[in-house]
C-alpha cells in the first residue's frame, strides 16, 4: 500500500525544481546567472500556480523580473503547463499597393504641436 500513495509536493522547492526543468529545456536563458525564488505557490490536488521571481545575480531586486506559472502533478513531479494562445494577435499590416503611401492616416497631433509636413521633400 505505500507504493501507491503520492509524494508531498506541495511545496516551493518541488515547484522551483519544475520551473528550474522548463527554463532549462527553453535553453535561451544562462540559468547559472541566475536567482531563481518562489514568491507564492497554491496548490489545488492536481494543479499549482506560482509567482517565480528572476534576478540576475549581483543586480539590484527592480532589475528582475515576476512571471506566474500554472503546473500540474506528473506523477511525483510538477511540470509548468504552457501558456494557451492568449487569442488576442496583432493583425497584418494594411496593404498598399504603393508602398510609400500609409495605409491608415497619422494620428493627430496633441494640441500646440507644431504643423508636421507629410509630403517627402
Amino acid at each position: 500500500m505505500a507504493g501507491c500513495r503520492k509524494a508531498d509536493i506541495d511545496n516551493n522547492e518541488a515547484v522551483r525544481a519544475a520551473v528550474l526543468r522548463h527554463v532549462e529545456a527553453r535553453g535561451d536563458l544562462g540559468l547559472a546567472d541566475l536567482d531563481i525564488q518562489v514568491v507564492s505557490a497554491s496548490f489545488n490536488g492536481d494543479s499549482s500556480e506560482a509567482e517565480v521571481r528572476f534576478l540576475p545575480k549581483g543586480q539590484p531586486p527592480e532589475s528582475g523580473m515576476t512571471m506566474r506559472y500554472q503546473l500540474v502533478r506528473d506523477g511525483d513531479v510538477w511540470k509548468v503547463q504552457p501558456k494557451p494562445a492568449s487569442g488576442h494577435t496583432m493583425p497584418p499590416p494594411a496593404a498598399s499597393a504603393n508602398p510609400a503611401t500609409p495605409a491608415a492616416p497619422a494620428p493627430e497631433m496633441p494640441p500646440g504641436h507644431p504643423p508636421v509636413n507629410s509630403t517627402p521633400r
